[in-house]
């Protein structure tokens, strides 16, 4: 098997985040999925050296206008 090369993303429960923390964010942090399992998340799933600021996470951040559609 080649080494595994990811064309894409599907995103069956989507939701974006950046690294600014919201209003939401801030508040009480019984959540089921508190901020520390939610980044844990994301440092799994963007690119090595990337913060939540990468088009993925933030699709209106500055960086987006990389993302195309093929």
């Amino acid at each position: 098997m080649a080494p595994v090369r990811v064309r894409g993303y599907v995103l069956l429960a989507p939701f974006f985040d950046g690294v600014a923390r919201t209003r939401s964010e801030k508040g009480p942090s019984e959540a089921v999925l508190s901020l520390e399992i939610l980044d844990r998340f994301w440092r799994l799933s963007l690119p090595t050296g990337e913060t939540k600021d990468y088009p993925i996470a933030k699709p209106l951040a500055p960086m987006s206008s990389r993302l195309g559609a093929q």
